[in-house]
């Protein structure tokens, strides 16, 4: 039970969603159930819900967050880190009213929580993810402020726990592009500049495709009709017609609108 999850952990961080993370942390949760065992259920649970969220299917990642709800309702330590599971997968599906109550929730019930438990059950310490979610769901809701209050938080909590994966998530999802959004560039190019820093010490690729495109965003100027920025639109367009992607570049840049991205939006992929 504790290889096959720590088996799934490992590739996810490494390989991204490939197969093998689904088959290592099925059999991890196939234990865990029959052994009644909670705490590795909900832990695998996160694996799978993780594998459907990075491929861009958040209805599919919801179900799992859904599971690990049910499992906190019995009781346990997990409740806090099912509250921001549900937040996450809310939010990517469109439901950023019900993301925001269970991201207040968890904020509240991990401020009481030992923050070690991070590194027991799920990879990611509740405060900080929590706080990465909460930023984007209440840019949303149209208060920037706390938007930048939260992300801001967020990556300084990170940088203080000094787990390189945590601090790439917090910038790629939170701090970048609720910069960018906010028109703060300047910022947005700092956080490129920290994200290429920390990145190095990974081993997934996914993690350098990243920074490489956050760095071109931050430096493409206006539209000037010049061959080098059609090749720089070029490189993000094609990043862009990848799911997760696809969900986030084009709401940076008008140009970077792809058909994938609108595909997935009128089918109600991209919440």
């Amino acid at each position: 039970m504790r290889i096959n999850f720590s088996l799934a952990a490992a590739v996810l961080h490494t390989s991204g969603p490939v197969p093998q993370v689904k088959a290592a942390a099925t059999r991890s949760l196939e234990i865990a159930t029959r052994l009644g065992n909670r705490t590795f259920q909900a832990r695998a649970l996160w694996a799978l819900q993780q594998q459907h969220y990075m491929l861009g299917e958040y209805h599919g990642a919801l179900t799992f967050s859904e599971r690990m709800n049910k499992l906190a309702l019995q009781g346990g330590a997990i409740e806090p880190f099912t509250d921001r599971f549900m937040s996450l997968t809310l939010h990517l599906v469109g439901r950023h009213a019900e993301a925001r109550a269970h991201g207040e929730r968890a904020l509240e019930l991990s401020a009481t929580s030992k923050r070690s438990l991070h590194s027991r059950f799920f990879q990611y310490e509740v405060q900080v993810a929590a706080r990465t979610q909460l930023s984007r769901i209440m840019w949303v809701h149209g208060f920037p402020d706390r938007a930048v209050a939260l992300a801001d938080e967020g990556l300084e909590r990170t940088l203080a726990l000094d787990y390189a994966p945590q601090v790439c998530t917090s910038i790629i999802f939170s701090t970048f592009p609720i910069a960018f959004w906010t028109g703060d560039i300047a910022a947005a190019r700092r956080y490129a500049n920290l994200l290429q820093d920390w990145f190095q010490d990974l081993a997934a690729g996914c993690w350098q495709s990243w920074t490489r495109c956050y760095k071109m965003l931050a430096e493409l100027t206006a539209d000037d009709g010049s061959a080098a920025f059609r090749n720089i639109v070029a490189s993000l367009r094609t990043m862009a017609s990848v799911p997760v992607c696809g969900d986030i570049l084009p709401a940076l840049r008008e140009e970077l609108v792809v058909p994938e991205a609108i595909a997935r939006a009128e089918n109600g992929q991209a919440g």
